[in-house]
């Protein structure tokens, strides 16, 4: 190996050194600022579950119910037909587990109070 060579590989080391340190230094950044947000969305998402078992309430289907039944029930006042379709969807969207509205007897209903 030359001069010339052995001074262009110390000087591509040199490069890499610091490139390495770069991203070493990037990747405690990163894992620091992960595990901020991590904490965070845990915080929140601890404080949140008492106030969103607060606003809820678990039915229990029972034989002969319909949704359209519990729904029209579980609303505190009457309201039009689309009212209660409207309630029927967003009950379905807070419980994944009902299928075209389809309900059965002991099945657990989640609903807002």
């Amino acid at each position: 190996m030359t001069k010339l060579e052995w001074k262009i590989a110390k000087a591509q080391m040199k490069m890499r050194q610091k490139r390495d340190a770069v991203l070493k230094e990037r990747i405690k950044k990163a894992a620091v600022i992960g595990g901020v947000v991590l904490a965070a969305v845990i915080s929140i998402g601890a404080n949140n579950e008492p106030e969103q078992a607060q606003n809820e309430k678990v039915y229990v289907v029972k034989g002969g119910d319909t949704l359209w039944n519990i729904t029209a029930e579980h609303l505190k006042e009457e309201g039009s037909n689309k009212y209660i379709l409207q309630e029927m969807y967003d009950i379905c969207e807070k419980n994944p587990e009902i299928k075209s509205g389809r309900i059965y007897p002991g099945q657990k209903i989640i609903l807002q109070k």
